[in-house]
């Protein structure tokens, strides 16, 4: 498995909050996909948040939350998803 620290860097880039946001790719279909797997994400689309998506050119976003009783076991299994659904989901623009 790919270290998750790098896989974190290249998708959330500078971010610093538990949303982060995929241009080029449908958040709502990533979401559903890890759904399928049992990680829960939310997806917000640009009208839930104009000024940032503007600002980053996002049109949606996925949003990972976790909290203090998640593992890192949990946290490396849904880093290593969202970056395998990020390589199965098309580029769209």
């Amino acid at each position: 498995m790919a270290d998750w620290r790098s896989i974190v860097r290249e998708i959330a880039a500078d971010n610093r909050s538990g949303a982060t946001a995929i241009t080029g790719r449908a958040a709502e279909a990533v979401k559903l996909a890890l759904r399928e797997r049992g990680i829960n994400t939310s997806s917000p689309g640009r009208d839930d948040a104009v000024i940032d998506m503007d600002e980053k050119g996002a049109a949606s976003a996925l949003r990972i939350s976790p909290h203090y009783y998640n593992t890192k076991d949990e946290i490396d299994t849904a880093v290593a998803a969202i970056a395998e659904e990020l390589k199965a989901i098309p580029v769209q623009y």
